[in-house]
């Protein structure tokens, strides 16, 4: 199956935006939709596929937010990567607002069109894999749907047959099929394999460039444009992670998930933590606060994976409405809790066991 080109759909209120949008994009070589509006931006949403979004957070009538939240309501389009576009919301609150809402980046106006370019194709790239996925995947089902059939006579010709050749010759045919079939699970794992190397390249390329800049390699940066390039690093590094939880469902499904397990110090975990959530809080009215009682124990564990599950229970007890609001963090050398002022309706109590 051939994705040709792919659709990048651009939705701004200023035509001269959308203008120098397209040239930016251009080179890219795929196929530019425009909307003038929240309202033409969801009629194009409907009627087309979309391998990547750049929406302007501020416009009239619908901002960029709406748009976005009604995108990612409706089951087709929930996946859909959306870039937010600012030139006046640069507040953390709105840029972890935008997140929130399943944004995967946050650019600020004025922005450098070699590194947006660098961004939307990542996602052109990641579309057309996933596309290849999708292939393959009908190709296994296929290959599934013919091996159940295959099951299926074989259980009636076992039934019906009268000689010891035509059971042979049944059970010949079995072992051919499951064959086929653990070859085609074969081609999906190096497709997966060879996956990660073509995602992980130009992603890569983003977070060594990224590196460049704030190290001042190609000049002096100002603060504006170091917390730009801060931000867009973070986000590259974020977007490798994701690519890697993708890759690791292969790896369960074969029972060979890996953890990268090294020292862990629970309140420096804790700490990072509290720098990632502190935005949604303080929208929130939310008090966060970190007490320890004695010294934080360090664990042996995969960092990155505790970080996710700790993160994903942080964020949703600080937006959940029914939980209180104020928020309060203690750690000791067994364990680490988050707890409710005054009222134990949320208890968030974290184990550690040293082994």
């Amino acid at each position: 199956m051939s994705v040709g080109r792919v659709k990048i759909l651009l939705v701004d209120d200023r035509a001269e935006n959308l203008l120098a949008l397209e040239a930016i994009l251009e080179p890219l070589g795929q196929s530019l939709v425009s909307a003038h509006s929240g309202e033409e931006a969801l009629k194009c949403v409907l009627q087309h596929e979309f391998a990547v979004i750049l929406l302007d957070v501020q416009m009239p009538e619908m901002n960029g937010f709406d748009v976005a939240q009604i995108i990612k309501s409706r089951e087709k389009s929930r996946f859909i990567p959306i870039i937010f576009l600012s030139a006046i919301n640069k507040e953390d609150s709105y840029v972890f607002k935008g997140y929130s809402m399943g944004a995967v980046d946050y650019v600020f106006k004025p922005f450098n069109p070699d590194v947006l370019r660098s961004k939307v194709a990542v996602f052109v790239d990641l579309y057309l894999k996933q596309e290849q996925i999708k292939e393959q995947s009908e190709l296994l089902a296929e290959s599934e749907r013919r091996e159940l059939e295959l099951q299926h006579r074989a259980e009636l010709l076992e039934s019906e047959a009268k000689s010891a050749a035509q059971l042979a010759e049944l059970n010949n045919q079995l072992h051919n099929r499951q064959m086929e079939l653990e070859q085609a699970m074969g081609v999906r794992n190096r497709f997966y394999a060879s996956m990660s190397h073509e995602l992980r390249t130009p992603i890569n390329a983003v977070i060594g460039y990224s590196t460049l800049l704030i190290d001042n390699i190609y000049g002096p940066l100002n603060e504006k444009q170091r917390e730009g390039l801060q931000r867009t690093l973070k986000a590259a590094r974020h977007l490798l992670e994701l690519v890697n939880d993708v890759l690791d469902l292969s790896k369960i499904e074969a029972g060979k998930i890996e953890l990268a397990l090294q020292p862990v110090n629970v309140g420096a975990l804790i700490d990072d933590l509290f720098v990632t959530v502190r935005p949604l809080a303080d929208e929130h009215d939310s008090q966060l606060s970190f007490e320890v009682s004695a010294e934080p124990p360090t664990i042996t564990t995969d960092p990155r994976r505790v970080r996710q599950i700790l993160l994903n229970l942080l964020s949703n007890s600080i937006t959940e409405k029914e939980f209180p609001r104020k928020t309060k963090r203690a750690c000791s050398r067994s364990s680490c809790r988050c707890r409710q002022h005054n009222n134990p309706a949320l208890v968030l109590a974290f184990q550690f066991r040293a082994d």
